[in-house]
């Protein structure tokens, strides 16, 4: 969860260096109008050279972002799975306690993926994965 706040926080900081290097690269293509008349103190190819620099920082800038996005939309959707797991684990635990011998039978199903018997009685349970996190706790 924390990990999603932190990537929020470094998406808004991304957004606004983006804002930025809009906002500098509006300011030099006004400059290369004011240059070519003669109404600035740049030359146009020092002008035409920040341009360049700015669009590439630009383009970084939004690369990171797109990332950033792609990622926080991965672990949303994460965390969403892990919610209906959750609460499905959950349902279980309430209804197991007045369930018949046969709904304990199919809610044990669903958590063990297998169990395995050797000699001297001796049991290794294997939990499936998707609910071994909410019983390790």
């Amino acid at each position: 969860m924390n990990e999603i706040a932190d990537m929020r926080s470094h998406k808004r900081e991304v957004e606004q260096e983006n804002k930025r290097c809009k906002d500098r690269l509006a300011q030099l293509s006004s400059e290369i109008a004011k240059s070519l008349s003669g109404e600035s103190a740049f030359a146009p190819d020092v002008l035409a050279m920040a341009i360049d620099n700015t669009k590439a920082e630009l383009q970084k800038s939004e690369d990171k972002l797109a990332q950033l996005n792609y990622g926080l939309n991965n672990s949303q959707g994460a965390m969403k799975k892990l919610d209906f797991y959750y609460d499905q684990f959950r349902g279980w635990a309430e209804v197991f306690e007045d369930a018949s011998l046969e709904q304990r039978k199919m809610i044990i199903c669903q958590l063990i993926k297998e169990i395995n018997v050797s000699r001297g009685y001796g049991m290794d349970i294997v939990l499936d994965l998707n609910y071994e996190q909410f019983l390790s706790a």
